[in-house]
Parts: C-alpha cells; sequence; structure tokens
C-alpha cells in the first residue's frame, strides 16, 4: 500500500482484506496462526497441497479487492513463501502472559522464503521439498518456474527455490 495513506486507513483496508482471504484459507483446511503487521501465517495441517491451493485462490482474491472502492487506486500485492515439515503449535509464556505459537525450522524456512518474494517479484515461492510433492501431485495445475538458488538468513546452504503460477490455458491445451 501507499506510503501516502494514514495508519487508519491501512489499518482499514488490510482488516477488510483479511475478511476476504480468511475464508480461502478455512477453504483449505488452513487456520491463521499469528496475524501480523502486513500479513499472516497460516499453517495447513491435512495437506501441504491445499497451502498451494489457498495461496494461488489468495493471489487471485487479491487481483479482485485491488478493485474495490475501499482501496482507492492503491494496490495491495500478496507475497507468499510456503515451505513443508514438521513442527509443534502449543502455548507458551508465563502466568501473566500466554500465547499461541509455532515453535520450527520449517516455520522459520517459510518466513525466510516469503522475506525474498518481494525482492524477486514473485508472488508465490515455494522449496524444494514442496516443489517435489507438487511434482508428485496430479489434482493441482500449477506451472512451476526454478528460481536461482538463494541464501537467506539462518541458512548455511542456498534454499533452492521456485515460484508457483495457475497454469494458463494456452499451456493445458498444449498438454492435452
Amino acid at each position: 500500500l501507499e506510503d501516502e495513506l494514514s495508519l487508519e486507513e491501512h489499518f482499514l483496508i488490510f482488516n477488510e482484506y483479511l475478511k476476504q482471504v480468511s475464508p480461502i484459507i478455512k477453504k483449505y483446511d488452513g487456520f491463521v496462526s499469528k496475524f501480523l503487521s502486513g500479513g499472516f501465517m497460516a499453517l495447513f495441517p491435512n495437506s501441504e497441497i491445499d497451502a498451494v491451493r489457498a495461496a494461488l485462490e489468495i493471489n487471485d482474491c487479491t487481483r479482485k479487492f485491488n478493485q474495490l472502492e475501499i482501496c482507492k487506486g492503491n494496490k495491495l500485492t500478496s507475497w507468499m513463501g510456503i515451505h513443508y515439515g514438521r513442527m509443534i503449535i502449543g502455548t507458551i509464556g508465563e502466568e501473566n502472559r500466554l500465547d499461541d505459537t509455532v515453535i520450527s525450522d520449517t516455520v522459520n524456512t517459510a518466513a525466510r522464503i516469503e522475506s525474498v518474494c518481494e525482492r524477486l517479484n514473485k508472488n508465490i515461492v515455494v522449496s524444494q521439498i514442496l516443489q517435489k510433492k507438487i511434482a508428485l501431485e496430479n489434482t493441482v495445475q500449477v506451472e512451476v518456474t526454478e528460481l536461482e538458488p538463494l541464501y537467506v538468513k539462518g541458512k548455511e546452504k542456498p534454499l533452492q527455490l521456485y515460484e508457483i503460477c495457475r497454469r494458463t490455458k494456452k499451456t493445458q491445451e498444449i498438454e492435452l
């Protein structure tokens, strides 16, 4: 969103956006674990492919949302990093301050992947482990583009990342 907007306008627009996106996450059996200042962390416990399907629909929703009057010509961009792996979710803290959270390298890796999306100008970026699962899944129709391996904070080796987007009709026709 544009820097000329007041904090109140940012808040209002982002809250309306979350009202549009949250049902998509639920549709694919996910839930929002954390709301962040400009985004959220969603978890999909049943299937990593649910996360991919939700991301594709969220990307479509974002394009439609940008056409609404509330945006006043400002554009939201969805940057989504998706990774797959083990994690633990629970309540941490002390008796005066408790919070539900997720702890794992999986979450940290997903956050690092999301953090490079804007720099790469890619809306949906997935890890190599997720790309392999997508390749085995024949019900999700996506184009997968290999990106250059990237070093991200907290990782000694570069991550092999992939951009995903909806498969175009032209591509589908060729494959038939």
